[in-house]
């Protein structure tokens, strides 16, 4: 946390005894006295020298053992006898123990209890806030780990997965749901203040229950992080094809690629969730020449035809052309001829197609009837755009300047950029009351998430979209694929 107002952050060696050591630092306006070791009479002697003139100190006794109940009552009298606004007892941390030997004898409740000594750090009126506030969060959390199932999930070893940013956190071992310790709140309140990326105070959902469970079973159970490493998990978006006809569904998967191809220079992020038997998205990964790799997002209208014979057409019509005329508006073009030829009059497809040339950072970008892609340029300010290249539908017409129809645009890439193409699906999901998720919803999540990997911006925008509809009926497929220049 950045220092405020010039507060200085020393500590230095107050006295060393046999049994303990006392260290003294500064934070903000409060001595930061922390003994180190096991209790012993004579630390109350030493602290005195700090206790014979009112002043703001705060206590931290997390490493001190077998603490009495003498040394307790020392600090809260002094607490008791200090005036508002010329000094204050701040306990830092303090262990359960602690806790309950405060109950006993701070009748007053004089001291004041805070989860780090950076909520120490400038005025008495910014302390007092940000204590409250850490106050606040911690009795929310304490209700969300007893009551709330996604705040509950552990790995094989006891350690607590946020709900929010998804890592392991190997210093909360939170074991027995029905009994949360306060060492487990405190940690759990100090974790989402300052170290959870995704985390806004009095936020209670994160990711649903199913996307975490996946995310955790994803680890295997296996060890994944030490006491000092934290383990982040991969959000990896799921592949749904759920219909009333699950012969269809398995012939319809076997027509999509199965994993994403390894692409140099990106990461490669896939959701693909059909919502009914006559779904009409696809995807596909085109290797080429030149280590370069095509990514294709399509739709069809079938037409009454079953979807998985027109799904298995387009992609595989697109997907020869691609490789044989290495021309993007050239291979599209051949592609509407040979559609033109196959489907019924009623039925057309669509494509959003990016060929990215992941070493040189490249990318060549065409359109033709589909939902308009996002790219996200990196920076301080991420930069959202929507490329609304021109293209008609495929399939309807066979026209000789089809192909001047569309639009090829190229682009330049920096690491940390962002692209999104996605089916119309995704943006046209309505509420329970008939509002419009829409284009500029999806565009702010990317700017929010920018800066993480591609399966979690992926997910966020997932999550919001369900999270947009929830008690209304989806009724629509949603496809996108997600890629992060490295």
């Amino acid at each position: 946390m950045p220092e405020k107002g010039g507060t200085t952050r020393r500590t230095r060696v107050h006295v060393k005894e046999k049994d303990f050591t006392l260290n003294v630092g500064n934070r903000g306006l409060f001595t930061l006295l922390a003994p180190v070791g096991r209790y012993h009479d004579s630390l109350l002697g030493h602290l005195g020298d700090f206790l014979e003139k009112p002043g703001f100190l705060a206590i931290d006794l997390s490493k001190l053992d077998a603490v009495a109940l003498p040394l307790v009552r020392v600090l809260s009298e002094y607490a008791s006898g200090l005036e508002d606004g010329k000094g204050r007892v701040v306990f830092v941390r303090p262990p359960d123990k602690i806790r309950a030997l405060l109950k006993l004898v701070d009748r007053e409740q004089k001291v004041t209890i805070a989860l780090t000594d950076r909520d120490l750090e400038g005025d008495l009126q910014e302390v007092q806030d940000r204590v409250r506030k850490a106050q606040d969060r911690v009795q929310l959390v304490r209700t969300m780990l007893e009551t709330n199932p996604c705040w509950q999930l552990v790995d094989a070893e006891g350690r607590w997965l946020c709900p929010f940013c998804v890592t392991i956190r190997s210093s909360i071992r939170f074991v027995a749901r029905g009994s949360v310790t306060q060492m487990v709140v405190d940690r759990v309140s100090s974790h989402l203040g300052q170290e959870c990326s995704t985390y806004s105070e009095g936020k209670t959902d994160g990711w649903p229950f199913e996307v975490l469970e996946r995310a955790l079973n994803s680890s295997g159970g296996a060890t994944v992080a030490t006491d000092t490493r934290e383990t982040s998990l991969r959000l990896a978006p799921h592949v749904s094809t759920a219909s009333e006809d699950p012969k269809l569904d398995t012939r319809r998967k076997h027509l999509l690629p199965p994993a994403p191809p390894r692409l140099d220079g990106c990461d490669i992020a896939v959701y693909y969730n059909t919502a009914a038997a006559m779904s009409g998205d696809f995807y596909d990964f085109v290797r080429l020449p030149d280590r370069r790799v095509a990514i294709v997002v399509g739709g069809i209208c079938a037409g009454g035809v079953e979807p998985g014979v027109l799904m298995g057409l387009a992609r595989k019509v697109l997907r020869i052309r691609l490789r044989e005329a290495g021309d993007v508006a050239r291979a599209i073009g051949l592609a509407n001829d040979d559609l033109c030829e196959e489907l019924e009059r009623e039925s057309y497809v669509t494509y959003a197609v990016a060929v990215i040339d992941g070493p040189r950072r490249e990318m060549k970008l065409a359109r033709a009837g589909h939902a308009a892609p996002f790219l996200v340029r990196a920076g301080t300010t991420p930069v959202v755009s929507r490329l609304e290249l021109p293209g008609p539908l495929l399939g309807l017409v066979p026209t000789a300047t089809f192909e001047e129809e569309i639009s090829v645009q190229s682009f330049a890439l920096g690491a940390g950029d962002l692209l999104l193409l996605h089916s119309d699906g995704l943006e046209g999901l309505r509420s329970r009351g008939g509002e419009l998720f829409g284009a500029d919803r999806l565009a702010a999540v990317l700017r929010a998430n920018a800066g993480a990997e591609a399966d979690f911006v992926l997910g966020a925008a997932i999550l919001e979209a369900e999270q947009f509809i929830t008690g209304a009926n989806r009724g629509q497929d949603m496809t996108a694929v997600c890629v992060r220049f490295r």
